[in-house]
């Protein structure tokens, strides 16, 4: 990692944290309010197996409630929903 930005190895120390694909979209959202205290959601096809948290978010804690793991994921069932309709499954630009 030095190399590629350039530095030398000694100053370019750096701690690497896994974070969650739902929690990490929470975080970036309830961290980045005005807010003390929040009820979280995320929702999408599918991030780390889970497709959904619910959470408590206040201070600087997000105590997870409830997650869904995957097959159970609204995305999935819009995706097959609109396919079978014969709707695009992806938004195109107009421009």
């Amino acid at each position: 990692m030095a190399d590629a930005l350039g530095c030398e190895q000694a100053k370019g120390r750096a701690r690497l944290h896994r974070v969650e694909h739902h929690l990490a979209h929470m975080a970036s959202a309830f961290f980045g309010s005005p807010f003390e205290r929040a009820a979280g959601l995320t929702y999408d096809g599918a991030g780390d197996f889970a497709t959904s948290m619910w959470a408590l978010c206040e201070g600087n804690d997000i105590g997870i409630l409830r997650r869904s793991l995957w097959p159970h994921s609204m995305g999935v069932f819009y995706t097959a929903l609109t396919s079978f309709s014969a709707f695009p499954i992806t938004a195109k630009s107009t421009r």
